[in-house]
């Protein structure tokens, strides 16, 4: 097979011997060694997007034949692809597992209908698909839309005053040759957009956010309520292209970012 073929191969068959059948298997487990083999398996999903996904939910048709599987490999899936820190979180890798989890018959209604909300979130604004409309307000008290701002690119930056990880993140936009001279020329378009409630601490911020960008917040913060964004953390940055179709989600690497908008 050529390399391509042979890595879609070997996630789709990388649990072949595994046998799932035997419900005793989490109980004996080493889970020091069985996260390291799920680790191994995650790198060549990671590798392989389209061969990946499809090798996940593979997976998880085979978890779901009983309840001591469908937790086992649901509980790794999560800690690896679901956990908003995790350095390989992927929704495109963990939306099988909440597909398999909201249609259980293993789980309560409570958790499935759990786990049918967080697919639904997972599933929205994916790479290649348009972007969620949403309304905004301006710093300076003007209401606008996401559909209304009229650039090639637009970067949703979705922050909180007083998160470091904000601000390291901004300063480190603002010290990128790539976005600032994009932001100069009209090519991009950066909304910093705040998605929480308090408007007095928001307010308290308004110098750190660059004049050239529009520094915004959410109001009523139904961002968060109607599941239109996945902002279980900040910060949290979308790239859009001129139709608003989404380039990058859910990004925290600047040098990814600067890739994108240099293609």
């Amino acid at each position: 097979m050529d390399p391509a073929s042979a890595q879609g191969w070997l996630c789709e068959h990388f649990w072949d011997n595994f046998d799932f059948s035997d419900t005793t298997i989490p109980q004996r487990l080493d889970s020091t060694a069985f996260g390291a083999t799920f680790m191994t398996f995650a790198a060549m999903l990671e590798s392989s997007p389209e061969a990946g996904a499809k090798a996940m939910a593979s997976l998880m048709d085979k978890a779901s034949a009983n309840a001591e599987m469908l937790e086992l490999f649901s509980s790794i899936s999560r800690q690896v692809f679901g956990d908003p820190n995790s350095q390989m979180r992927n929704d495109e890798l963990y939306l099988p597992v909440l597909e398999a989890r909201a249609e259980s018959p293993f789980l309560d209604d409570e958790q499935r209908d759990k786990a049918a909300f967080q697919a639904m979130v997972a599933a929205r604004n994916r790479v290649g698909t348009p972007a969620e409309e949403f309304s905004y307000l301006t710093i300076q008290g003007r209401p606008g839309s996401l559909y209304g701002i009229k650039a090639p690119s637009t970067l949703v930056f979705f922050s909180n005053p007083g998160c470091n990880m904000c601000r390291d993140i901004r300063e480190r936009m603002l010290a990128s040759p790539v976005i600032t001279e994009k932001v100069r020329n009209g090519q991009l378009v950066v909304l910093a957009l705040y998605p929480d409630e308090d408007t007095d601490l928001w307010l308290s911020y308004r110098d750190e956010i660059p004049s050239e960008w529009i520094n915004a917040r959410d109001p009523g913060s139904t961002l968060h309520e109607s599941g239109l964004y996945d902002l279980k953390a900040i910060p949290s940055l979308y790239l859009l292209d001129a139709d608003k179709t989404v380039i990058l989600k859910d990004c925290t690497d600047v040098r990814q970012i600067e890739a994108a908008l240099s293609r």
